[in-house]
């Protein structure tokens, strides 16, 4: 009996029975049940409490543990009496030779063991065990024994022996099952016999012959790895038995070719299952016939890479295409997908049938294959790649954008884990004296009010100034901040203030440390330091915005950071450091006490913020409703309830309901009894009035409700038509009561009593939290492993939001189904309120860079990780800046816009150019619509008080367009054309690759020109979807003055995320090749819910630079990791190439000089270098690679003994540990070239060589398809994009293609617990 099933005398199946085989195999399978666990569990403890080590006896300990699982009891177990059944049979292969007996040894040997003359025999003596040996299929006459007798061959013969399997079938399928059946007879006899514990065994002369042929069918071994010698045979005998398996093997494979791994036969069959005829026939147009040119071995056969654990499997996921574009590669491309990808997935489904799949990794492949984005159906690679299989998808919190992908295109069910933890910068004592010198100038300034200083007090106050300015310079502050360098000129009071706003907000800073692993928690230290960073911030700005309106922070706080964490900062983490030492603090109390409120303005602040959550009108009728559902009805209780909600606010009000609406809620509140009308009113957010009102009603009905049904029906016809309307009203008071306070319009509030709400109950939540966030950290990575389990089962997964925990805290814990929002309900109105002040502050920075003057036109990146975390504030910005506002219907979603008036908007309507991600398009096509709408009514505005910005761009845009040569009527259609995206539904602009092969262009109008084309797709209207106009995206960029890129995640920055100069840049890059100017960059950064800003992209990058790469503190904790916190560095290598191509008035040579320093002298003597070549050599081969690029480029004039220092700790990696071949250091001949040029002869001998033997390597024909192609020293022209990527640097490709792993459970488990 197998040690996983529970034995059950209900199981016994009568053989006499007048059934068929298969339906008596099939009773026993449904039958079977699995172990019982809870038996399992108490064995595992009794084991646990013996005295001695735990788990000491091995195996033993486990097998006595199943045991209990099958009996079902852990109590009162015996194991006196135990048997041993010998199943003896002959094969017929043996007439091939392959044993060294004949088939007569079968009979003798299961005669001695009646006689008890055999060596199990005597093994059983010694043990107690009874054996039995039985006739199952000798090649002799059976013994007529029926029932099990020691001394006696037991018959239960099924044949006599089996076919030759070289030349015919073993049995048929029936034989098969009588033996099987005639197994599990015996099995149940045995117990009837008194038998605890049952062995089984088989013999027979040939018998390995046959068991090796299964083996090679079932694991796809070569027949001749998968036979054995045996006992004692002869060379020619191995020879034999060799050839037996092979042709028993290729005789299987003839009459069932779907089961041999790897063959057309088998893919084919697959295909046929799940791909259509048309779908297959353009992967053979793309990759040609079967087995195509990758993955394939020497005989035809395509292979699957992975490694198998039993049950579970993990597969590399393979290229989706093939190439040098690695982007492209992962994020799709209109060709279909190799044979090998398909061939992955389909043998998960037919050949592994797997129970489930799972992703690992953000992001794979998957998810991008070709067809359409929403409602696949079996046209779609995705839909049919994963078929029927449940998938789910591991996904971090800070990624819930890409994360709607994998749900909307594989239908994943995501499970979410934590972010790196988050820590202080710690950089704070390197700029203090920077500091001091700040406070020193601050104490001369003029208190507010005072007079202006007297001459010898401006002499001072100069002074002062300088000594800012010089340590300002010596610390290149003020590269970061645009400012002068001349030490004998004092900055400015507004500089210094700048100055001493960047060091403040450098040493407080939140950086990631080391990288999570999944299912591993924080460091203690870790969890401490990120819940300063969740909580510490939202308390400070919190406490400041009610200072602000009780008029008790001067204007001083605001303007100065240093005030405002002396004040405010600092007291909100000391704070945190006693609730973290004791939660239990946070009461009402103190509360109070820190917020300076009584506890009825504390209640006061509890029923405005519970009025503006509270769903009005219809809504509320149906969320109400809602809680009245039985119990199974309701969803699953939230895992995060034990937090208290941070406010997101990402839900609109619904304030109001449709006439017909309202008379259909009448209708059913008639037929509500009076106190449940009380109860659901409530929930529904009535006023107290109308409560109050409510009840007089109900005890009014009370009164005279008898009196109204005793009426006569002559009094009841006397009465007037509207009498007896008043009769039903006063009987139904309370439900009219109900109906009032649903329709009616909430309590207003004014703005100052709301934003006194929103502060204190942030204060409230973040110190009633402070200890749930430290446990959420610490019980999240067991939450994962956990969920993943459950899902696996079959489980529910509770749902979350996404972002990182200190943008969003309502993240934790980990172990949940992300999800997104509903995008029509966008923006939001906390978002609207949001994009209108940072629409406003980006007004105010433009206008002191440029002379009061304002942008005439803002280009706009969209993506969805912002839209989904802010409820689409970045398209709040967009149509603020033209003028408009959106207009909500009943149910809160946006779907009309109204024209702010000129006097009130107070400012000129200024133009927008909106980028799109392919995410985002995916999502909220609706919302890029209103968009372009909104710029439609901006541009056709009339009696405006100042210039129309759009207007005057619209104009502009036709002109170029005539220009370019299209007619007026095509230039007048495009000229208000202004939301644009990937051609071909692309997910990326189609730079990265170009930007990082710099041998491949020498302008950056190469770059630009590929970028207009890629990104040139408009998406404004249903109408023109996905429409390609050439000049339309170029037209639409003239007068372009500002690019504004959002930032809502505190684990990335403008060098971290690669995407960053992609899009950003890619957008700057073209407009300044457009315009001929170089726009202003901004990241609207949203990472602080409490305090979102506008930044320049050179300070935001100066502060990420400062505070990570060149922060000794940062860079030894990411060295606590392995390959991939190396990998970390040289990703934000590659990033400050990127920018350094985009746009190069970000980046400064001295930045170059500092990466030279720290990483190629190891500045702070941290080892770096021991570090890189223990844990990933190939990360300091990229990072020396592209500074030696950057030098080449002439974007970098390092100096002779700098360029010669990073040749050579280059070429001695190289040569050491072999290139690496990135996209750097292989495959820039002109790259390679300069750095052999730049090294002693010897050594740049030996760099060409090794990476010639790397590049020139001829493939085998088991690598077919896998050989480099040679590179010329050509100049190649401007990269164009096409739907099919290049064939070469696959293996490149492939391993870089490895992020994602499949888990997939066999399916018998889920068929023994059916």
């Amino acid at each position: 009996m197998n040690s996983e099933m529970k034995y059950d005398s209900r199981m016994k199946i009568n053989m006499t029975e007048k059934t068929s085989v298969e339906k008596t195999w099939k009773a026993y399978l449904n039958k079977i049940e699995p172990a019982d666990r809870t038996a399992m569990e108490l064995a595992k403890k009794r084991w646990n409490s013996v005295a001695k080590p735990i788990g000491s006896l091995g195996i033993l300990e486990e097998d006595i543990i199943k045991i209990a699982g099958i009996r079902g009891n852990a109590s009162g177990m015996k194991l006196d009496r135990s048997a041993l059944a010998v199943m003896c049979a002959d094969h017929g292969v043996v007439a091939e030779g392959v044993s060294q007996t004949s088939k007569d040894v079968t009979r003798i040997v299961a005669e001695n063991f009646t006689k008890g003359e055999t060596s199990t025999s005597k093994m059983c003596r010694v043990s107690g065990t009874d054996l039995y040996p039985v006739d199952m299929g000798m090649d002799c006459e059976p013994t007529g024994q029926k029932e099990p007798d020691m001394h006696r061959i037991l018959d239960r013969k099924v044949a006599r022996g089996s076919g030759n399997i070289a030349r015919e079938p073993a049995m048929s399928r029936t034989g098969c099952l009588q033996a099987l059946l005639s197994g599990i007879d015996l099995a149940f006899r045995l117990k009837e016999m008194g038998y605890e514990i049952l062995a089984a065994g088989e013999m027979g002369i040939g018998n390995t012959t046959p068991a090796a042929a299964m083996s090679a069918v079932l694991t796809g071994l070569p027949p001749e790895e998968a036979t054995g010698r045996g006992a004692g045979l002869s060379d020619a005998g191995l020879e034999k038995k060799k050839k037996a398996v092979e042709m028993a093997v290729s005789r299987f494979y003839e009459k069932y070719p779907e089961y041999r791994n790897g063959t057309k036969e088998q893919y084919e069959s697959w295909i046929k299952k799940s791909i259509r005829p048309e779908m297959y026939a353009e992967v053979i147009a793309a990759n040609g016939e079967f087995p195509g040119a990758y993955m394939t071995t020497s005989d035809g056969r395509l292979g699957v890479a992975r490694l198998q654990f039993g049950n579970v499997v993990l597969l590399p996921q393979n290229a989706a295409g093939s190439g040098d574009n690695a982007f492209k590669v992962v994020h799709g491309t209109n060709a279909a997908p190799p044979h090998t990808y398909i061939a992955s997935y389909l043998w998960t489904q037919f050949g592994f049938k797997a129970d489930a799949l799972i992703h690992f990794g953000t992001h794979g492949s998957l998810e991008f294959t070709p067809r359409k984005q929403v409602a696949l159906c079996s046209n779609d690679w995705s839909d049919r790649l994963v078929g029927a299989l449940p998938h789910f998808y591991i996904y971090s919190i800070g990624n819930v954008g890409e994360g709607m992908i994998a749900k909307r295109r594989s239908y994943a069910g995501l499970q979410s884990y934590l972010t790196p933890p988050f820590m202080e910068s710690s950089v704070r004592t390197i700029y203090r004296e920077l500091t001091e010198a700040v406070k020193t100038y601050n104490n001369l300034l003029p208190a507010d009010g005072q007079a202006v200083l007297s001459t010898g007090n401006k002499d001072a106050l100069n002074r002062a100034s300088l000594a800012v300015k010089k340590l300002t310079v010596k610390l290149g502050i003020h590269r970061e901040l645009e400012l002068d360098s001349l030490l004998t000129v004092p900055y400015a009071e507004e500089d210094i203030q700048r100055i001493e706003n960047f060091a403040e907000e450098l040493a407080n800073e939140k950086i990631t440390g080391q990288l999570y692993t999944m299912g591993i928690p924080y460091e203690p230290i870790r969890i401490t330091s990120s819940v300063y960073a969740m909580a510490t911030e939202p308390i400070a700005y919190s406490l400041l915005a009610l200072d602000k309106l009780r008029n008790r922070a001067d204007g001083q706080v605001e303007k100065h950071r240093t005030l405002f964490t002396q004040r405010y900062l600092e007291p909100a983490r000391d704070l945190v450091t006693r609730l973290l030492a004791d939660p239990s603090l946070a009461s009402d109390e103190l509360i109070c006490r820190i917020t300076g409120i009584t506890s009825d303005e504390l209640a006061k602040a509890h029923e405005i913020n519970k009025s503006r959550n509270t769903s009005q009108g219809m809504m509320a009728m149906m969320m109400a409703l809602a809680e009245e559902a039985p119990a199974e009805a309701k969803t699953h209780a939230d895992m995060s309830s034990g937090i208290m909600q941070a406010d997101q606010s990402g839900c609109s009000k619904r304030n109001s309901i449709s006439g017909s609406m309202k008379e259909k809620m009448k209708e059913i509140a008639k037929g509500m009894n009076p106190e449940k009308a009380m109860e659901l009113a409530k929930k529904m957010g009535a006023s107290p009035e109308a409560l109050k009102k409510m009840e007089t009603g109900m005890y009014k009905s009370r009164a005279v409700g008898m009196n109204t049904l005793a009426k006569d029906t002559v009094t009841m016809k006397t009465t007037s038509r509207g009498k007896r309307e008043k009769a039903d009203s006063d009987k139904f008071g309370g439900m009219e009561a109900m109906m009032k306070a649903m329709m009616s319009k909430k309590k207003e509030y004014s703005k100052e009593e709301m934003n006194f709400a929103l502060a204190v109950v942030e204060v409230e939540r973040t110190l009633k939290n402070v200890g749930n966030y430290k446990s959420a950290l610490l019980e999240s990575p067991e939450r994962e492993l956990t969920s993943m389990v459950n899902a696996l089962n079959g489980g529910y997964t509770q749902p979350s939001p996404g972002g990182d925990p200190i943008a969003n805290p309502n993240t934790l814990p980990t172990g949940r189904n992300l999800f997104a929002i509903n995008a029509e309900e966008t923006p939001s109105e906390s978002a609207w309120e949001k994009g209108k002040q940072l629409a406003d502050n980006t007004i105010e920075m433009y206008r002191r860079r440029h002379n009061d003057s304002v942008p005439r036109k803002v280009s706009y990146t969209l993506w969805s990780g912002e839209f989904i975390e802010t409820g689409g504030a970045t398209i709040a910005q967009v149509l603020y800046m033209l003028g408009v506002e959106p207009v909500r219907d009943t149910f809160g979603r946006v779907t009309d816009l109204r024209l702010i008036p000129s006097a009130e908007l107070g400012r000129p309507r200024i133009d927008v150019v909106v980028q799109t991600s392919g995410q985002l398009r995916d999502i909220a096509a609706s919302r890029l619509f209103l968009i372009n709408r909104a710029v439609e009514m901006a541009a056709n505005a009339r009696e405006d008080q100042f210039e129309n910005q759009v207007a005057a761009g619209v104009v502009e845009a036709e002109r170029v367009l005539i220009e370019k040569g299209l007619t007026p009527k095509e230039a007048r259609e495009m000229s208000t054309f202004r939301v644009f995206g990937g051609v071909n539904g692309n997910y990326g602009t189609g730079i990265q690759s170009m930007v990082q092969s710099g041998d491949r262009w020498e302008s950056e109008k190469e770059i630009a020109d590929v970028y207009l084309n890629n990104m040139g797709a408009f998406y404004g209207s249903e109408k023109n979807w996905e429409t390609v106009r050439q000049f339309a995206l170029e037209a639409a960029l003239t007068r372009t003055d500002a690019v504004i890129q959002p930032r809502q995640s505190n684990t990335w920055g403008a060098l971290s995320l690669d995407h960053v100069y992609e899009f950003m840049g890619g957008m700057n890059l073209a407009v300044r090749n457009v315009t001929g100017k170089d726009p202003d960059a901004y990241l609207s950064d949203y990472r602080n819910r409490n305090n979102a800003r506008m930044q320049e992209v050179k300070e935001a990058i100066g502060i990420e630079s400062r505070t990570t790469i060149f922060n000794p503190a940062y860079i030894k904790e990411k060295m606590k990791g392995e390959a991939g916190a190396a990998n970390t560095f040289a990703e934000i290598v590659q990033n400050t190439y990127g920018w350094n191509v985009m746009k190069p008035q970000a980046v400064d040579k001295e930045m170059w000089n500092e990466i030279y320093d720290v990483y190629v002298k190891d500045k702070f003597n941290l080892g770096v270098q021991d570090y890189f070549e223990k844990q990933n050599p190939a990360a300091l081969e990229e990072m020396t690679a592209v500074m030696m690029e950057t030098i080449r480029k002439g974007m970098w004039q390092a100096s002779g003994q700098q360029i010669a220092d990073i040749a050579k700790l280059h070429t001695d990696l190289v040569n050491k540990y072999k290139p690496s071949c990135s996209g750097f250091v292989c495959d820039n001949a002109k790259l390679r070239q300069f750095i052999a040029s730049k090294t002693d002869a010897q050594t740049a001998s030996r760099y060409k060589e090794n990476i010639s033997q790397i590049r020139e390597v001829a493939a085998s024909k088991e690598q077919k398809g896998m050989v480099m192609k040679k590179e010329e020293m050509n100049t190649v022209g401007t990269e164009q994009q096409t739907n099919t990527v290049s064939n070469t640097v696959v293996c490149v490709v492939v391993v870089a293609a490895v992020l994602v792993l499949i888990v997939l459970v066999r399916c018998r488990r889920k068929k023994m617990q059916e």
